[in-house]
């Protein structure tokens, strides 16, 4: 799979500043620095919105209408930056401090012991309620969802995208990022000529999945692909998330746009580090993955995915990232695309040309691919050779050997061949025979390899189905190979993928989520090219 690089974003500004007119000491240019602790300070907050943008490009792509409406705006403040520190008060914006967006300044009290603030944007989704006297631990524990369906209900509400500081953690921060305390003043007319600027990023991440060849090229040049058949569904999903993030640098600590601090573009979300946290994959009991993931595997029926049109949709969904020793496919998200393959290269036995429709069953069998139809008649070749040889015990029958342990390993019944000639036959009437009883197994086995099987080396594909794993790309580079920060969807980022050539069959069936396959050997095999958006936006582009 080749590489390609992506682009990170960020969403909105919070400027806002803080203000007191009482327990004032002389302090400052304009004696205005509070350094009483006790009662109330002004503060004043202007939210200014920014657009979101690519981490490795200067591309641009501003949130849509739903994915920027505000329509709640929290701040809260504690005592300071760590998970100890307590709530001292939540300021609400008004509808009047909304509406009048990014221009509207407005100044509220808020006790003298705040050292430090969350802004939280459309809070009422992030299922959450937060009051007085909470711990920051507290207010930023663990958000687990139940169901896929709650990332569009809520972190993802279409008109109500939920955004918290952009840096991760509590605001303000020196230069580098560490933390400082909130500078107060004495008035609000003070307070609002020296903003603190604050920005906020979506919670969520976006992907998009395109299947379209590059101008003047054809998708395939093996194959007929129906585009019109094709899907993809977003999968190996994070079902955790901490309400404000916490940014690490990647292995190519790539800079990144409002990235203003230099922490980095990646985050850590709940399930990064040890297999124990991240819940480790196993085929006979799930259960610990499930606690942390949404996915399908080969347990699930295709028909119970709701598969996502190509070239149009938009998905949302947690981030999620992990460290560098679980870039598998069992941890990372994915796409995975449903493809309509049907192979032009299939040939009968006599050289002649198979024209395969699309949604007719083929397989793949020691790397040739073959309909029933058509192996039927090298395995009538092979036979008739077979038993014209001196030896006919010893004639090597490959793909007739090859076929039959397929069949048996359906549970069918393989046909017997016979190790020597019957001499009241001719080889040519042997093989004819023989190849009419596997022609009588033909509706047999298409009914036992519903789905897709790959048994014995033989990858039969049903209907002409192949799906394919296509592991996102965060912060890419041909100089690295599986480093930190390579793989992963990071919050307010946008991921476009697309595959812009398919040469290559995908896998029979629904793959299960591997734990033991790295993320940059994954050859099945698309061409893929993928690009990130304001938001971040990543492009990443894959042949396959």
């Amino acid at each position: 799979m080749k590489k390609k690089n992506f682009l990170v974003l960020a969403l909105a500004a919070f400027t806002f500043a803080a203000c007191s007119n009482e327990d004032i000491v002389p302090g400052g240019e304009d004696n205005n620095d509070v350094v009483n602790l006790e009662g109330d300070a002004w503060v004043a907050l202007s939210v200014q919105s920014t657009k979101t943008r690519a981490i490795n490009t200067p591309n641009q792509e501003n949130g849509t209408p739903d994915e920027s409406t505000i329509t709640a705006v929290s701040a809260v403040f504690f005592t300071g930056h760590t998970d100890a520190s307590v709530v001292t008060r939540i300021v609400k914006f008004t509808d009047d401090d909304i509406t009048n967006l990014p221009n509207r300044t407005s100044a509220f009290k808020v006790p003298k012991t705040s050292k430090a603030v969350l802004i939280i944007a459309n809070p009422q989704n992030l299922n959450r309620t937060i009051q007085e006297n909470d711990t920051y631990g507290t207010v930023n524990k663990v958000v687990t969802l139940t169901t896929e369906a709650e990332v569009t209900t809520g972190v993802a509400k279409s008109g109500g995208f939920v955004m918290t500081n952009a840096k991760g953690d509590l605001e303000p921060s020196d230069t580098d990022g560490s933390p400082k305390d909130l500078e107060l003043f004495s008035t609000a007319t003070a307070a609002t000529s020296s903003p603190l600027t604050i920005r906020i990023d979506r919670v969520s991440a976006k992907v998009r999945v395109y299947v379209k060849a590059d101008s003047g090229e054809e998708l395939s040049d093996v194959a007929t692909i129906d585009t019109d058949g094709t899907g993809w569904y977003l999968n190996v999903t994070n079902k955790k998330f901490y309400p404000a993030s916490k940014r690490t640098k990647t292995a190519m600590n790539t800079w990144t746009p409002y990235d203003q601090y230099g922490l980095g573009s990646y985050r850590k979300d709940p399930n990064f580090g040890t297999g124990t946290a991240i819940g480790a994959w196993s085929d006979s009991d799930p259960s610990a993955y499930a606690e942390n993931y949404f996915y399908v595997s080969s347990a699930t029926k295709d028909t119970d995915i709701a598969w996502n049109k190509v070239n149009t949709t938009a998905k949302y969904c947690l981030e999620n990232t992990q460290d560098e020793d679980f870039n598998k496919h069992a941890y990372t998200t994915q796409a995975l695309l449903k493809v309509s393959y049907a192979p032009t290269t299939i040939t009968n036995a006599d050289d002649t040309k198979v024209t395969l429709a699309n949604g007719t069953d083929w397989f793949n069998m020691n790397g040739i691919f073959y309909t029933q139809a058509s192996v039927l008649t090298y395995i009538e070749e092979e036979l008739t050779n077979k038993y014209t040889h001196k030896a006919p015990a010893e004639y090597a029958t490959d793909i007739t050997d090859a076929y039959n342990e397929y069949i048996e390993a359906l549970s069918l019944t393989p046909v017997t061949i016979p190790a020597a000639k019957d001499d009241a036959k001719t080889a040519a009437e042997m093989a004819e025979e023989l190849k009419g009883k596997f022609e009588a197994l033909a509706a047999s086995i298409a009914t036992a390899s519903e789905g897709g099987k790959a048994l014995k080396g033989v990858e039969y594909y049903s209907k002409g189905i192949c799906y394919y794993k296509i592991m996102i790309k965060h912060d890419d580079s041909p100089t690295v190979m599986n480093k930190l920060g390579e793989f992963g969807v990071v919050r307010n980022s946008v991921y476009d993928i697309t595959v812009n050539k398919i040469n290559n069959p995908g896998y029979p069936s629904i793959p299960d989520p591997d734990p033991s396959a790295p993320d940059e050997e994954e050859d099945r095999y698309l061409s893929i090219k993928i690009e990130v958006n304001p938001w971040t936006w990543y492009s990443q582009v894959e042949p396959l």
